[in-house]
């Protein structure tokens, strides 16, 4: 990693002390850093549970988190390795924030990275990894598409009911398939009426679906209403 990638990440964190589980000061963090940028896969030179315990320590801290969040952040747009970009997407899933979607959002239309960065996306509760699964939905196709209305579905995204419903109705069969279930899972009135109308001309199979979707969409609005 050159000097200036590694001056790139430290910055984040020169505005507060971070606690590293063996130390604390900004150029330790850099060196942590450069070693996980180069991680692959059952490498035992670097020490993961430093890097995950140095992510534990920041949650005690809202300033830290943001902090700790940023300078992961940086590895997803580099030459980092991709088992260090999965590593980073699992542990923004925890810590990453609003300020985090766009580095991961970037990742969904990759196919070795779609499914890391969703997952993260789907862990995040800021408003803005919903609004970026969304507008996934626009840009993917097939396997990456079918996980990110999975994803949708999870968070219970209510503004993606509209493109669900359309997909329920006029996607290809995997797409379709996912679509009915996300809408049961996000469970509001609008996804009940989405999964009613998608029942007009369906096929039996299909109405099936719906059917199950329907009774899994009434416990949720049972439950959130309690």
């Amino acid at each position: 990693m050159s000097n200036v990638t590694k001056r790139t990440i430290i910055l984040p964190l020169l505005l507060g002390a971070v606690a590293l589980p063996r130390v604390s000061s900004a150029d330790a963090v850099s060196d942590l850093l450069a070693e996980l940028s180069d991680y692959e896969y059952g490498d035992v030179r670097i020490s993961l549970r430093e890097a995950h315990l140095w992510v534990t320590n920041a949650l005690n801290s809202e300033e830290d988190s943001a902090a700790v969040a940023s300078a992961l952040a940086t590895l997803l747009d580099s030459d980092a390795t991709l088992d260090c970009k999965q590593f980073v997407c699992r542990e923004l899933a925890r810590i990453g924030g609003a300020a985090e979607v766009p580095a991961l959002a970037a990742l969904l239309n990759n196919g070795d990275t779609a499914d890391m960065s969703r997952i993260a996306l789907q862990a995040i509760e800021a408003p803005e990894a919903g609004a970026a699964l969304v507008a996934a939905l626009e840009m993917t196709s097939g396997a990456v598409r079918v996980g990110v209305v999975n994803s949708l579905g999870e968070r219970g995204a209510k503004d993606a009911v509209a493109t669900l419903r359309q997909l329920a109705r006029t996607g290809d069969v995997n797409e379709s398939e996912a679509a009915i279930a996300a809408l049961g899972k996000i469970g509001t009135h609008g996804a009940a009426h989405a999964l009613r109308r998608a029942k007009r001309g369906a096929s039996a199979e299909k109405r099936e679906a719906i059917k199950h979707a329907l009774l899994v969409c009434a416990e949720t609005r049972r439950g959130n209403r309690r």
